[in-house]
């Protein structure tokens, strides 16, 4: 992603097989967010931040959610 190469990036990462690590889809959120996929990232974030599994990178995911969720706040469930 540093290295200019964004859109290869999100290929790589919408083309993952598997599982995908907690770590992997806050790098995947990343991804999206700089791609103009806001609503995309916050997806991915809900999911990794979810569950009460640690991963390396839970602070800066938990930090991304809550600005994405400042500029596009999440539908409320009736």
């Amino acid at each position: 992603l540093k290295a200019g190469r964004a859109v290869d990036a999100e290929r790589a990462a919408r083309s993952a097989v598997g599982p995908m690590s907690l770590d992997g889809a806050y790098f995947v959120a990343v991804i999206l967010n700089d791609r103009g996929a806001p609503e995309e990232a916050q997806k991915a974030l809900r999911l990794a931040v979810a569950g009460t599994d640690g991963f390396v990178h839970r602070k800066e995911a938990e930090a991304l959610l809550a600005e994405l969720d400042k500029k596009f706040p999440p539908e409320k469930k009736k």
